[in-house]
């Protein structure tokens, strides 16, 4: 649930040189029940390099904070001297340097103290040098709903029923647990605040899942919206039009629409256009691409259109490893994906 981030200013008047975003991804264990990821963005918003940056967010009682697993990590571009820690319910990031533009993100399990109904998270504390000069400002301080996560003990594909109206079959074995990311917010070029999940409604709505880390990496990215109100998808000229508008140009990834291909295939309870093709990481030796199908369906019973990503990271991350395909496991990891799509059902 994207929305603008607070810029962290030590002095009235001041221009600040960071902005801090801290978002709540809801995630499912195989096992049941969910916790929240922690993602804490800092990004230099000003027009010159600054430096000995030390972030401090403390979590309050209702959260159990602990380190997040070490393969999420590499979806990150880390500048170099990167280091976190935690120490009881404080976690410290600390970077060298970020440049102009330059961001950095901080990642945190939560898990649950029983099963609290709110928790108010206080204001995330930065310290950085601007030209040797000290300087300090504050993030946003949020107030979290809880009770909607708490008093679920359901899987991931109970909840997309209820609150998107789309029922999935994920596998109880896959090892990795799915959860909610930031992909349907960073393809429209917005950094997500808050807590992450379904953003809209059934009739209405969209929502990214992720599971596992680059090298074993499956995506998922589903919006819809009335008929009413979508774009026609007679032909592939018009499908080609519809998948562009869902990825915004200053989004961090591409899809290559030259050599996709198009076809129809049964979905739900009709027909959906399929189009096969590859995206390209805009991120230079960090994530590298791979394989990515869209899907276009209109449901006439639920009077809506449906548009789906599956997307998948065979490679790994970094300059050894983003540069190096990986025909075999991307071809295993997207029937995967196909194999969640395809048991789709629509309420």
């Amino acid at each position: 649930m994207a929305a603008p981030g607070v810029a962290a200013q030590d002095a009235p008047g001041s221009a600040p040189a960071v902005t801090i975003y801290p978002s709540f991804h809801v995630k499912f264990g195989n096992e049941g029940g969910n916790y929240l990821l922690s993602s804490i963005v800092i990004l230099n918003i000003s027009g010159y390099s600054i430096t000995d940056i030390h972030l401090t967010q403390t979590f309050p009682k209702q959260f159990v904070p602990e380190p997040a697993t070490d393969g999420i990590h590499e979806y990150i571009d880390r500048p170099g001297g990167y280091t976190d820690k935690i120490d009881g319910q404080t976690y410290d990031l600390h970077v060298p340097i970020l440049r102009r533009r330059e961001l950095t993100t901080g990642l945190v399990v939560l898990r649950y103290d029983g099963r609290p109904s709110t928790a108010k998270i206080p204001r995330a504390h930065i310290e950085y040098k601007v030209t040797g000069n000290p300087h300090s400002g504050d993030g946003p301080a949020l107030d979290l709903d809880l009770k909607k996560y708490t008093k679920y003990s359901g899987a991931l594909s109970d909840f997309l029923k209820r609150y998107a109206g789309l029922l999935f079959k994920f596998p109880t074995n896959s090892g990795a647990d799915w959860g909610f990311s930031s992909l349907s917010a960073r393809v429209k070029g917005k950094t997500p605040m808050g807590l992450v999940e379904v953003d809209g409604d059934m009739s209405k709505g969209r929502f990214s899942l992720i599971s596992g880390a680059p090298g074993d990496s499956k995506e998922i990215l589903a919006s819809w919206e009335p008929l009413s109100e979508a774009k026609p998808s007679e032909t592939e000229a018009q499908v080609k039009a519809i998948i562009e508008r869902q990825v915004h140009s200053s989004a961090d990834f591409s899809t290559d629409m030259g050599p996709a291909k198009f076809e129809k295939v049964k979905l739900a309870r009709g027909q959906a256009w399929k189009i096969s093709s590859v995206w390209t990481d805009k991120v230079q030796q960090r994530l590298g691409g791979g394989p990515i199908e869209w899907y276009v369906y209109n449901d006439s019973m639920k009077k809506n259109q449906y548009v789906f990503m599956l997307r998948a990271q065979a490679r790994g991350a970094g300059p050894d490893k983003a540069d190096t395909p990986d025909p075999a496991k991307a071809e295993a990891l997207m029937h995967e994906l196909e194999e969640i799509l395809f048991s789709l059902r629509v309420f």
